[in-house]
């Protein structure tokens, strides 16, 4: 099955779209079945039976009576193993496969965690745009209302002047962020494999994150997987002389002058390692094993750091954003309204006033955008589920 592009869904995505569209991409793309199916392919013809064969032998000499002489013999070979090494081998490549499996699993989540960040990069962009198109509202407004006021001559022209140039640097912010959510939209668009791009709709600010045991991630399943098939491949090279045995059967006849004789011929041949080359067999396995299981030890620790350093990040984020909104008056615009209407404040303080509510605006967001990277980068490091 083949995931072409598709075009971007005209309501905006959620976070649920997204998901499913990049697990259904990776899962596609990783091509498991394939690569099982040749590693299985792989495996069982190491594992295949040799076959028997049939040998036909005819020896004459020509001569007088003497040294003339006429030898033929038909035998079947069938070579055959005393120990059972297909069973570990079959289970090494079973092993082998459920690493395949956990290595897919692994780009799935890789690939998701991607379309989250992507996802949520594009929500905060568009969070920011439309609180800088806020603010450039009531900027225009208020440039209507201090034109009309210049015109009586009751504000000085420097007042509208700075209103002319705040409205200007918010214009040029939009035309950043759009430029920025334009990237950012491109990005979406690349990992779902969407051929336009998208827009978004959700929650910036994640749910508090409930605590639950750490599960192994996919990396560390594919390791621990593999370490075992390589226990289950030293098995199945155990006892070397007790494979290859060669036996055979047949009938023979012989001809010497007027004498004919004829029987049956058995051999048995048997390999002799003189060489114990199968110790070479038991040290790259040996050798890999170790490898193997100081890389599961190094990638707990890794990950282990990892969800401290970003479980850090998110408590901070949250406490930095409670603060915030505690410390934060919404009323204050509202009283800021009232006053300018009643002549209480100059045009330069409800300017003064706004531009600050507009950057704290802003600054909510950035701290809600860094609850929901640290909180995407538990759920990806700790594999506990979704994030919603």
């Amino acid at each position: 099955m083949f995931v072409g592009p598709l075009s971007a869904a005209a309501q905006a995505l959620t976070i649920e779209d997204v998901e499913e569209r990049a697990q259904t991409v990776s899962l596609v793309e990783g091509l498991l079945e394939e690569r099982q199916l040749a590693l299985e392919s792989d495996a069982a013809l190491e594992r295949r039976f040799a076959p028997g064969q049939v040998q036909y032998g005819h020896e004459q000499v020509f001569g007088d009576d003497i040294v003339g002489y006429v030898q033929g013999s038909l035998l079947y070979e069938q070579p055959f193993d005393l120990v059972a090494w297909r069973a570990d081998a079959r289970q090494a490549t079973h092993l082998r496969s459920e690493a395949l499996s956990a290595q897919q699993a692994a780009q799935v989540r890789d690939t998701r965690t991607a379309a989250r960040f992507a996802f949520y990069e594009n929500l905060h962009i568009q969070s920011r745009i439309e609180a800088l198109e806020r603010w450039q509202s009531r900027l225009v407004q208020a440039l209507e209302r201090a034109t009309l006021l210049q015109t009586r001559g009751e504000i000085a022209p420097l007042d509208v002047m700075r209103l002319q140039q705040q409205a200007a640097l918010v214009s040029t912010r939009l035309a950043h962020e759009e430029s920025a959510l334009a990237s950012a939209a491109s990005e979406l668009a690349e990992v779902l494999r969407l051929d336009s791009q998208p827009t978004v709709t959700g929650t910036l600010l994640p749910e508090p994150l409930q605590q639950s045991d750490s599960q192994d991630t996919p990396e560390i399943v594919e390791l621990n997987a593999l370490l075992q098939a390589l226990d289950a491949e030293r098995a199945a090279n155990r006892s070397p002389f007790l494979r290859q045995w060669v036996i055979a059967g047949g009938f023979r006849f012989s001809q010497v002058a007027n004498s004919f004789g004829q029987g049956v011929v058995v051999s048995l041949t048997v390999p002799l390692d003189t060489r114990n080359t199968q110790r070479l067999v038991h040290q790259r396995i040996d050798a890999l094993a170790e490898l193997q299981s100081r890389e599961v030890q190094r990638v707990r620790q890794v990950q282990s750091a990892a969800i401290a350093r970003a479980t850090a990040q998110y408590q901070h984020a949250l406490q930095t954003l409670q603060s915030l909104s505690i410390n934060h008056d919404a009323s204050l615009l509202e009283l800021t309204e009232r006053a300018m209407a009643a002549g209480e404040i100059t045009l330069t303080e409800w300017l003064d006033i706004h531009e600050n509510e507009a950057e704290i605006q802003l600054g909510l967001l950035a701290i809600e955008y860094e609850c929901r990277r640290s909180a995407i980068a538990l759920a990806h490091l700790s594999f506990q589920g979704e994030i919603e």
